[in-house]
């Protein structure tokens, strides 16, 4: 059946052609999405490695925060292919809730430790442009016990947020699966916002250091002023999407709340759900992207410059041929 062909029978009436259509335009979503992830994905290795490549062979120096950005992109990775896996379930209306309530869990650690790793790494990275400024060292050092103080935080909403353990969420205080009842201390809604308040309030810590330096230190060497401004765009990014994170929780909590969803919520709850996992993506990519911008630049920089000279080299090979061409063309005064 096509796609007019459905029309013809919805402008009847039919249901299942409504049912059909809706599941048609979920399925577009998610493929939708699962093309964005990948793609993504594939950017942020391919700028963390270059990153990596010109520390390592260029700059010859291969600190604590590439070490970092490193561990970052390896638990990236996973979670990364989790959120996919959980595409192509949702895709397949028969899925387990079981599987889902999995891939759900299992998304939360990964997001959380990839998001802290690559936050200290961009502290690391302040500590080592700045490391002859005192004043921002403190600073740097009080940040760096906020954002492991909110990671412990994390940490322990996931773990304890039911009794007895499980690692499964539920939507309401009290909860049955296959392995018993749970009661619950945190739901899902809770720890969601929990979590994105503490990213948000770390990725605004983390990038207002950049702004700070730039306006307290004006005579910080330009190398130095390229590498922190290289920062600031991706990083406003982050933040923004930190920001537009809660109110799709809070629309998702909307969702959990009702008791049965009928076809037409059931889209928009699988929209929604979809949309938030894109956007976490979507956060730790540029933040994993900021952060690797400056490491970056001596690549660029190297092959920009290489570049530039082989065309002066073709340029000064050209003039001979054209010198010789237009004497050969010039009439003679005999």
């Amino acid at each position: 059946m096509d796609v007019s062909e459905i029309d013809e029978l919805i402008a009847a009436g039919s249901y299942e052609a409504q049912y059909r259509a809706q599941y048609i335009e979920i399925a577009q979503a998610l493929k939708i999405a699962i093309a964005s992830s990948v793609l993504i994905t594939i950017l942020v290795c391919a700028v963390v490695l270059g990153r990596l490549l010109s520390r390592a062979f260029i700059v010859k120096h291969f600190g604590a925060d590439d070490a970092l950005a490193l561990s970052a992109l390896i638990i990236f990775i996973p979670f990364s292919a989790i959120t996919i896996e959980y595409f192509v379930a949702t895709a397949h209306p028969g899925t387990p809730e079981s599987i889902s309530l999995a891939i759900e869990y299992a998304v939360f650690p990964l997001y959380c430790t990839t998001l802290v790793l690559t936050r200290v790494s961009g502290l690391a990275f302040y500590y080592r442009i700045c490391h002859l400024y005192q004043e921002f060292l403190v600073t740097i050092k009080v940040v760096f016990g906020i954002l492991v103080a909110g990671y412990v935080v994390e940490a322990l909403l996931l773990i304890f947020h039911c009794w007895p353990l499980t690692s499964l969420f539920h939507s309401r205080g009290y909860a049955c699966f296959e392995d018993g009842c749970f009661t619950c201390f945190v739901t899902w809604f809770h720890a969601s916002i929990a979590i994105s308040t503490i990213s948000f309030v770390s990725d605004l810590l983390l990038f207002s250091l950049p702004v700070a330096m730039l306006r307290a230190l004006p005579h910080m060497p330009r190398k130095q002023k390229m590498q922190l401004a290289c920062i600031l765009l991706p990083g406003f990014a982050v933040v923004g999407i930190s920001i537009s994170l809660m109110p799709i929780i809070v629309r998702m909590h909307y969702f959990q709340n009702e008791r049965q969803l009928d076809m037409n919520l059931y889209q928009e709850f699988i929209k929604t759900n979809v949309l938030l996992y894109l956007l976490q993506n979507l956060e730790i990519s540029a933040m994993l992207i900021a952060i690797s911008l400056p490491g970056l630049k001596p690549l660029v920089d190297k092959y920009c410059h290489e570049a530039r000279s082989v065309a002066r080299l073709v340029r000064r090979k050209e003039r001979p041929e054209m010198v010789l061409e237009s004497s050969e063309k010039a009439p003679s005064k005999l």
